[in-house]
């Protein structure tokens, strides 16, 4: 043992090169892989804790009539419900520090769920004290005053008993995990910031929303928490109808009780005034009388009109991908997941074709010493040792370090770059002890049996054998020097490079699989970024034509449309709502809209990557791709579409492209009882599209504008952190492609060291020695260049198919820019390796070389 880790010593000191590669293409390799592993779990447990910290709702549950406290306490007697609590909110103009009329969302300050995460200062204490949204405001606006504006309507002002707030601190919001701060009929149309009051601020006793915390553990955004939603929402929703239902009869019952008393006071005045009539009470005080009663008979029916107007509530239950900060970040993260699936494995496999190129190497150079070991009577396992201990020691040294390297700092790269949209925390490093010991174990098992294959031809052979340098292989003729008019034209040093390159096939094989797979990497990794990159040009400026959209009860319409009318720009009305669709292989929720065909025409153009598709008539439907590869359906196959418990089929006429969520297109005379409850807007010349969506959102009966515009804003924002990772991946690639030749150059270089110092002596220049040697470099490249152009288009369209994000279909495509880069790089890296290699080149002693069989 003692002789084989002094050799050991020695040999390490002798190749440290060598044994430097190994160590760094296993660390990129495991730190790729841990790394990518560990993205998505430190991001979910980052929200994860964040979130649960600060006990954000599970459920928010909404009704057109408010909830009770009662409410609340049988939402918190649920099953499966661990906290309820009533919110109240309002959009306001307010001004703060004389920057004039902004638009805020004022929060009750909660007590239980939802809770603000204050960053400076304290809590509000009193009624006319504030909270403040800390993205906007900063620790120098405490003591300052944020003034409710004059210009806010009657009704706003009315609910609340203060109209001056001192901030007295700034906090986040589990509700804004995001940067997006929410729209609103107010200003420009975009929320500024948040605010928290006191509940005793507002002059209310009812609650605008219910927001529910569950009873679980599991991790934000996993299977496991999807299930446990899915088991709670039926208890949440039937509790939540039950109340709805006892709120809309507690309202009519009291309404009913007024009228009832309002009705008998005012038949007592009847009464009176005819007992008046027939006494003779003077004609004036008659007159008076009659006046009071007529307009009591008015105040009665106009009350009556209104408690008949009381329509049953409108409840609306959401869970936490209703959220839009959530959502997106959900999404997120199954993107980062979605590139782990493939890359590092693909890593792995590279580093481990390199270390078998490189132990070969090293025991075929060291044969002599085996030879005399093996004389000297050392068993096939201690000298085996010495190569195991010296590969594996590397390997795991690389483990270590590309583990612990990889899970703590690429994720931080991932999460520095998505902290440009959240930020709401800092990362949580996550680290899990399964992955490290399989990192480990598979570093060991995979040195090891590199080392034995590698040792095993040679420690096969008799000592007399190996102790004699290895007898060079039959020269052969390569298939070019058959093809006499091309090789008989070539150069001295083209023939000898192009025999070079062909002649060592085990090493040829090796850097062509390490080139190409490296520029598949990077050519994979570049074509994420090209599927992802122009989805919002291709649903906005091809698909989806107009400029704003919005959804309202259809008793707005005629408000609406008056509105519209007013206006420059045109619009079209249609249904749209959100439905169950279902087919002979499942159900999916999807956007149905229905339109009438000849209207549809410059507001949407369905087509799908052939030709376009009609607008669709009768019992037809177009389906988008997405949704149609879930529900299995294609031309000519059914659907059915729920309308509020009625199945109604539908023939598909056509799948077309579609990007951003699921929809379904039908015609509006195959809806019953149509009715539009949805506008689709153009912007008109010299028009502020931002002023029509704040002028719809202030309609009474208006529950949804979007502008196209901020839509893509902020899904833009969210995609271009994709570019920041696609360079992590590049950089990732092109440091193995640079190792891998490295590595390779370095074997090829020492193997032919002799020669190397032949062609010295005959007098070759510093530049011809390195072409004679290095260019074959470059010819690899060129050709695993190629290969890995056509390997990573295939790597590429599993990738895409591992990116599972149900409401995002991706252009799955490689542009040609996107090819030449990644070749570019390959060539680049060679290049730069070439002139590493340049200099162990030149100081290569021409007579130790010349010498070293002796």
């Amino acid at each position: 043992m003692k002789m084989t880790l002094k050799t050991l010593m020695r040999t390490i000191r002798a190749t440290f090169g060598r044994y430097v590669a190994i160590f760094a293409i296993v660390a990129l390799g495991i730190g790729f892989f841990t790394g990518l592993k560990s993205a998505k779990p430190s991001m979910q447990k980052t929200a994860d804790e964040y979130l649960n910290e600060l006990n954000m709702y599970d459920f928010q549950l909404m009704s057109t009539l408010g909830f009770t406290q009662e409410d609340i306490d049988a939402f918190a007697d649920t099953q499966g419900i661990s906290a309820a609590e009533g919110s109240v909110y309002a959009d306001v103009l307010a001004d703060f520090d004389g920057a004039g009329d902004l638009a805020y969302r004022i929060y009750s300050l909660p007590e239980k769920v939802a809770l603000p995460k204050l960053m400076s200062g304290r809590l509000p204490l009193a009624a006319n004290e504030c909270i403040v949204d800390a993205e906007i405001f900063t620790e120098d606006d405490i003591g300052k005053t944020l003034v409710l504006s004059g210009n806010n309507e009657s009704d706003t002002l009315e609910q609340f008993n203060q109209t001056e707030f001192t901030i007295v601190g700034t906090a986040q919001s589990p509700r804004y995990i995001s940067i997006d701060r929410d729209s609103t009929s107010l200003g420009s149309g975009k929320v500024e910031g948040f605010v928290y009051i006191l509940p005793d601020a507002f002059e209310t006793d009812v609650y605008m929303e219910a927001l529910l915390s569950c009873e679980s553990d599991e991790l934000l955004f996993s299977d496991e928490y999807y299930e446990m939603i899915d088991s709670v929402e039926p208890s949440v929703k039937s509790v939540l109808q039950e109340r709805a239902d006892m709120r809309y009869d507690e309202i009519i019952s009291d309404a009913n009780a007024e009228l009832s008393d309002a009705r008998a006071e005012l038949d007592s005045g009847w009464e009176q005034y005819n007992t008046a009539l027939e006494s003779g009470i003077p004609e004036q005080m008659l007159a008076d009388a009659l006046s009071q009663l007529e307009s009591g008979e008015e105040d009665y029916s106009a009350a009556q009109a209104e408690v008949d107007a009381i329509k049953p509530p409108t409840t609306y239950l959401l869970d936490l991908d209703s959220n839009s900060g959530c959502s997106t970040f959900k999404n997120d993260i199954v993107v980062v997941d979605g590139i782990a699936y493939v890359f590092p494995a693909f890593f792995v496999i590279i580093a481990a074709l390199v270390c078998i190129t490189t132990m070969t190497r090293m025991v075929n150079d060291e044969r002599t010493q085996i030879g005399t070991l093996k004389a000297l009577g050392y068993s096939y396992i201690t000298i085996s040792l010495k190569y195991i201990l010296y590969a594996s020691s590397a390997a795991l040294l690389g483990c270590v370090a590309g583990f612990f390297l990889g899970t703590g700092v690429l994720p931080q790269i991932i999460w520095s770059v998505y902290d440009i949209s959240y930020g709401f925390s800092d990362l949580v490093y996550h680290f899990s002890f399964v992955m490290y010991a399989c990192c480990l174990a598979i570093s060991l098992a995979g040195s090891v049996a590199v080392t034995l294959y590698a040792c095993r031809r040679e420690l096969s052979e008799n000592p007399a054998e190996l102790v004699r340098p290895k007898s060079p292989p039959n020269g052969k003729r390569i298939l070019l020097e058959y093809i006499k008019p091309i090789w008989s034209r070539m150069s001295f040093l083209s023939k000898v490079t192009i025999r070079n390159a062909f002649r060592y096939k085990k090493r040829m094989v090796m850097m062509l699989l390490g080139i190409g797979g490296c520029t598949a990497l990077m050519v994979t990794g570049l074509g994420i970024r090209d599927s992802v990159a122009h989805i919002l040009d291709y649903q906005y400026d091809e698909i989806m034509l107009y400029d704003a959209s919005a959804t309202y009860d259809s008793d707005s319409a005629d408000s609406v449309e008056e509105f519209l009318d007013d206006r420059s720009g045109g619009y079209i009305t249609g249904y749209q709502d959100t439905m169950t669709v279902s087919s002979g292989s499942g159900e999916k929720d999807a956007n149905v809209i229905a339109l009438n065909a000849q209207e549809s025409e410059g507001y949407f153009d369905l087509h799908d990557s052939k030709e376009e598709i009609p607008y669709p008539t009768g019992y037809e439907a177009v389906v988008s791709s997405k949704l149609a590869s879930q529900l299995g359906v294609s031309a000519g196959d059914r659907i059915f579409l729920n309308f509020d418990g009625d199945s109604v089929g539908y023939t598909v006429t056509g799948v077309c492209d579609n990007f951003v969520n699921h929809y379904v297109y039908i015609s509006e005379e195959s809806v019953s009882d149509y009715a539009p409850n949805a506008a689709y807007i153009m912007q008109g010349e010299q028009e502020d599209i931002q002023a029509t969506a704040a002028g719809l959102r202030a309609i009474d009966g208006v529950s949804y504008v979007s502008v196209i515009e901020q839509e893509r804003a902020l899904m833009e924002n969210s995609m271009s952190s994709m570019d920041y990772i696609v360079v992590v991946v590049v950089l990732f690639a092109g440091a193995l492609a640079f190792v891998v030749l490295y590595n390779l150059t370095n074997i090829n270089i020492i193997e032919r060291m002799r020669e190397v110092a032949t062609v010295k002596v005959l007098g070759f220049r510093p530049g011809e020695t390195a072409s004679y040697v290095l260019r074959e470099n470059i010819i690899f490249s060129v050709i695993g260049g190629l290969i890995g152009l056509g390997v990573g288009w295939l790597l590429h369209g599993y990738v895409m198919a591992q990116v599972h994000v149900d409401a995002m279909t991706f252009d799955v495509r490689i542009s040609a820019l996107s090819y030449v880069i990644a070749f570019a790089c390959t060539i680049g890296f060679t290049v730069i390796a070439n002139i590493i290699m340049r200099f162990k080149l030149d100081k290569v002693n021409m007579a130790e070389s010349l010498k070293s069989v002796e």
